[in-house]
């Protein structure tokens, strides 16, 4: 439990600083024994792996905005690759690509339009993971996901400076 806790506030203390050094560091950190190829754009598949190793897993859905290649594992690094791999069953979203075999539907997401998409796409009410990184008005997005009945387990927001 202190290495989740020193692991959790060198990330939020980094994320709110916008120290995408000290959080590389981290995931860097959590995976270093780890020879796997690249699954994510700054090393988040090592913190999710180890999060979910810590925390267990409840129905293994995640959830990803802002995902820019047609294929899954592809392009910047998709958050949610390894969970695929794994096995895990997920939505992506995004306002370009379209891929129904790895279910990427296209929508431009906004605050008024998050929660009926999740219905739409039967989203669980609490899924393992939800990737937020649309590079835009993620804040509102992830808002109005809150506000509702949806809970996801673990979140992570993209941060621009």
């Amino acid at each position: 439990m202190r290495l989740l806790r020193s692991v959790l506030s060198v990330l939020v203390a980094a994320t709110a600083h916008g120290d995408h050094q000290h959080l590389t560091a981290a995931a860097r950190a959590i995976g270093r024994h780890s020879s796997e190829p690249r699954l994510s754009q700054g090393g988040q598949h090592h913190v999710l792996r180890w999060l979910f190793k810590t925390i267990g897993t409840t129905n293994r859905y995640y959830v990803e905005f802002g995902f820019n290649p047609n294929e899954h594992c592809r392009g910047s690094g998709p958050n949610s690759c390894s969970l695929w791999l794994e096995g895990w069953d997920g939505l992506l979203l995004d306002g370009n690509s379209h891929n129904e075999s790895i279910n990427l539907h296209t929508h431009f997401l906004s605050s008024a339009n998050i929660v009926s998409l999740f219905r739409r796409y039967r989203v669980p009410e609490s899924p393992d993971y939800v990737s937020v990184d649309i590079d835009s008005t993620d804040l509102w997005i992830l808002r109005s996901i809150l506000a509702s009945v949806y809970r996801p387990r673990v979140i992570s927001v993209e941060f621009n400076s």
